[in-house]
């Protein structure tokens, strides 16, 4: 998730109002295991600003099979019913130069 900016338009304000331009993350637990012919990494987390309740569960998955297919999975619920939308949410690759 990355932070609200003005360029987002009107609702902007609504994200830095709830805190989302200083969102931390506090790790809940890492799991990871391979069988030979895959790897898993598996993370749970919550998102929220520092001092607060937590506004977000986040779920995160990574398989990296032998074949050398990487699979990404990634979830994130609010953690109460009146959160409002993130401004984006998704992966970002920085391949190494």
């Amino acid at each position: 998730m990355r932070q609200p900016e003005p360029f987002d338009g009107p609702d902007w304000h609504f994200w830095a109002r709830q805190g989302y331009d200083s969102m931390q993350i506090h790790v809940l637990s890492v799991e990871e295991g391979c069988d030979g012919k895959t790897a898993v990494i598996e993370m749970m987390a919550h998102l929220g600003v520092a001092g607060q309740r937590p506004l977000f569960r986040l779920a995160l998955r990574y398989e990296v099979y032998a074949q050398g297919i990487l699979r990404l999975f990634a979830s994130l619920t609010p953690n109460h019913p009146d959160v409002f939308p993130p401004p984006c949410f998704s992966f970002c690759f920085n391949p190494a130069s």
